[in-house]
């Protein structure tokens, strides 16, 4: 008793002390400044006193208040802000933080604030349609990679490997979408037009959130955004209040039977006043994938794994029986991601992040090679890539002090390293091929913004960036039996080096109605690409004379794009947008040699820009009143001198091409006449209680090539999908149901090579459902067990363009927590 009479005694004397001090600071100590989580100042925000709402005040561009008016009349203040957690402080707890205080984010009100280019922006004020997907959505539907999570979310994900993941968004894949991550481009001068699989380099586990801005998007970006823009965004260190240095962390381990998924994650945070660090790694460890067992009667052998390449290296090859053809042997991967980023805050007007980041893998097998067979023997004994490794660093500096020509300015300079390496042997062939690919990507970018006019209801947008790349490419035979020395063979690309770039300036205006009722954008673009192609005169093909001396070229586009967003007061919200894109030729659509299936690829260095007109509209209806919302857009984009395969000749002319042993017909990248693209979806929400919500929603898209006699099927367009979904969540309990479907794409809807056919079945790409069930126990607050069940009647299907068939019945089970 003595103990605890002594203990209340020392509460009571530190909160008088606490009290005699803040009485005699109160001379000097009247103002408040109030912060996000990055240290950076919040403008608007509501101070109030807690019993009297009348008085109170806002922030200001400092993110300060006087709260003089306060003192005295109440011993508690309430701040609230939108998007931002309300929250009340007494007196003594604003002398701890010395009257500095931070604001959390909302997880439910954030969905509504979106990042466009290197900005946040309110989704009211967009003009095109925009998906968020959070972390807390990633986590709760136990995503493998950052392609499984958008595939999870309703974007289009083609597979040729387990590791892999190429986004298709409304109809248009791989180097046609942009993918960015923390304001620098991903895409590079050797993203192909294809399928790639370079998302999976993003790690899933350190991500803030991911923003995918559906239709073209050239004005802020340039090149290669026709079809969209998905922007990874991983969290920032924190930085604490006071003076005192504050450390926290979260982690994860997770196993998925039906892959012996084996991850786990792990980072750190520490946070002191003005300098902020985030350290994480996360470590997956991925089996061979088994495919589901039902299948289609039509069909019943589709996606069997019969027989499977005996060890990788060994010779001479060995054919090895399946004992479950469903388990797609030649599957299997591992992968390490690394993140470190620092943040120091000089002051409130300045703000420095460095960035690092590495992801590195195992050898990745192509499996849709791997299980291709020619006169019912295997085509390949090996074909892998070699270890996928991606390096960023990047420093991102905002200066936020209000001057003549800018309110903001955002500085980002950054490094890429990426390297891509192909090994591949054909069955009973002791030559193992090896292609290495090494590119070098430097990039600048300049953001600035001002407020215009006296109300400050408009606003100016304006920058510049560049990216240079540079890419070495080389390739060679070894023989894994004789002792011979290595041979030269053809590289992927032109092997005398490659240089690339691209230029742009832009600026965007930007206003509302006093109401914000109205909002609208318009602007330009003017962007430059270079690119200077060299061959060896050692390469084992006669290449034409001008090839070795360097060839060089350039193109040039003006863009624009106007839009607008109504938001009524009833609900409704119509956004409509038109504006033109482009997207230039890159190093692989001029210079890429390839073979596939039965065709090798050559170059064409006469290719030219694609170009777009596009025109949508969005029409959304919010019944608040029943936690109900609908939404539609429609959209038609009209494509110029489209790139698409098409046949060509080879360096001399030829149609023909042999290569160990196989007669390969000649293809090239072409210019087609004109394409078209269009489509729709339709969203709903409906929230039938605080804890019960159900989502859901459908897309459809066509795509014809038009000919002087003819429309044909334009490629990567896919069938109809969607999903829909009930979410129940309480305090301590998390429950989904998701229910995900897949319409028919038959054959004669195919867009040539590029659309794989030879993968599919004899009908194309069939029809498709799945069940899912996610659940999560919370144990405490740090502390959270999680279960999933997916594809719960283990349907065999494949999506449409993939060659590896997608993951059976699944069992996933994790556990994470923080400290």
């Amino acid at each position: 008793m003595r103990g605890r009479h002594l203990l209340y005694t020392f509460q009571w004397l530190r909160l008088l002390i606490l009290f005699l001090f803040f009485c005699s600071s109160v001379s000097y100590a009247q103002e408040i400044t109030i912060l996000d989580e990055n240290r950076a100042p919040l403008v608007g925000v509501e101070v109030m006193s807690r019993n009297n709402t009348a008085l109170g005040t806002i922030t200001n561009l400092d993110g300060r208040a006087d709260i003089s008016q306060l003192i005295g009349v109440d011993s508690t203040i309430s701040i609230s802000f939108l998007g931002y957690e309300k929250a009340r402080y007494h007196f003594y707890q604003l002398m701890e933080n010395e009257f500095i205080l931070s604001m959390k984010p909302n997880d439910y009100l954030m969905d509504e604030v979106v990042i466009v280019g290197r900005r946040e922006m309110l989704e009211s004020e967009v003009p095109y349609e925009i998906s968020t997907i959070s972390a807390n959505e990633i986590k709760r539907l136990q995503s493998q990679t950052s392609a499984d999570a958008l595939d999870q979310q309703g974007v289009y994900i083609q597979k040729s490997q387990m590791g892999g993941g190429s986004p298709i968004i409304r109809g248009f894949e791989a180097n046609r979408v942009l993918l960015v991550i923390d304001g620098v481009r991903m895409n590079n001068a050797i993203y192909r037009n294809g399928h790639i699989q370079n998302a999976i380099t993003v790690d899933q586990a350190i991500l803030d959130r991911m923003e995918v801005i559906f239709g073209p998007n050239s004005l802020m970006y340039g090149s290669d955004a026709l079809g969209g823009v998905v922007h990874f965004q991983t969290k920032d260190p924190r930085l604490a209040l006071g003076n005192k240095i504050k450390t926290e962390g979260q982690y994860y381990t997770r196993y998925a039977s039906v892959n012996n998924e084996r991850s786990g994650h792990f980072d750190l945070s520490i946070a002191g006043r003005k300098l902020g660090s985030l350290t994480s790694f996360t470590m997956s460890n991925y089996g061979d994938l088994r495919a589901g067992s039902n299948r289609d009667e039509r069909f019943s052998e589709f996606g069997l794994r019969e027989t499977y390449q005996s060890e990788f290296g060994t010779f001479p090859d060995v054919a090895i029986s399946n004992e479950d053809p469903n388990v797609q042997v030649g599957t299997a991967y591992n992968q390490y991601d690394l993140l470190q980023k620092f943040l120091y805050v000089p002051s409130e007007y300045s703000r420095f992040a460095a960035n690092i980041q590495f992801s590195t893998s195992s050898n990745v097998p192509r499996y849709d090679n791997l299980s291709e067979l020619r006169d019912g023997e295997l085509r390949w004994a090996e074909w892998t890539y070699g270890p996928q490794q991606r390096v960023l660093t990047s420093m991102d500096y905002r200066y936020l002090n209000p001057t003549r020509i800018s309110d903001e300015i955002i500085l980002i300079a950054a490094y890429q390293r990426i390297d891509e390496d192909r090994i591949s042997r054909r069955w009973q062939q002791s030559l193992r091929d090896i292609q290495n690919e090494d590119v070098s990507v430097y990039s600048v970018t300049l953001d600035m913004s001002k407020q215009l006019g006296p109300s400050k209801l408009m606003s100016l947008d304006y920058g510049a960036d560049w990216q240079g790349n540079d890419v070495l490419s080389t390739a060679y035979t070894t023989d894994i039996v004789r002792d011979i020395p290595d041979q030269r063979i053809l590289s992927r690309y032109a092997s005398g080096g490659n240089k690339y770039s691209n230029t742009g300036i832009f600026a965007t205006i930007k206003g509302s109605d006093t109401n914000s009722l109205w909002h609208y954008q318009g602007g330009i673009r003017y962007a430059l690409t270079n690119y200077v192609i060299s061959y060896s005169s050692e390469d084992p093909v006669a290449w034409p004379s001008e090839f070795y001396n360097g060839i060089d070229g350039n193109n040039a586009a003006f863009t624009w794009s106007i839009g607008g967003s109504w938001n009524g007061l009833g609900g409704t919200r119509v956004r409509t947008m038109i504006s033109t894109a482009f997207r230039s030729p890159n190093i692989d659509d001029l210079s890429k040699i390839r073979v596939n299936s039965n065709e090798i690829t050559f170059p064409n260095l006469n290719l030219k820009p694609e170009k777009s007109f596009n025109a949508e509209i969005g029409i959304s209806q919010s019944w608040l009143e029943r936690d109900l919302q609908l939404s539609s857009t429609l959209f038609y984009t009209r494509l110029n001198d489209a790139i698409v395969r098409k046949e060509g000749t080879g360096p001399q002319g030829q149609s023909k091409w042999i290569s160990s042993g196989d007669t390969l017909d000649i293809v090239s990248n072409q210019n087609a006449q004109e394409a078209y693209i269009m489509g729709a979806n339709l969203i709903a929400s409906y929230k039938l209680s605080p804890q019960l919500k159900f989502n859901g929603s459908i897309n459809y898209t066509r795509g014809r090539e038009l000919t002087s006699n003819e429309s044909v099927p334009l490629g990567h367009i896919p069938p109809l999908y969607g999903y829909l979904s009930a979410e129940w969540n309480s305090s301590d309990y998390e429950f989904s149901f998701r229910y995900r479907f897949n319409g028919h794409k038959p054959l004669s809807e195919y867009g040539g090579s590029v659309d794989n056919p030879d993968l599919a079945t004899a009908d194309g790409a069939l029809a498709w459902k799945t069940f899912n069930i996610y659940a999560a126990r919370k144990l405490g607050d740090k502390f959270k067990v999680s279960l999933a069940m997916e594809n719960l009647f283990d349907q065999h299907y494949r999506n449409f363009g993939s060659g590896v068939s997608a993951a059976g019945r699944n069992i996933v089970v994790g556990v994470s927590g923080s400290f």
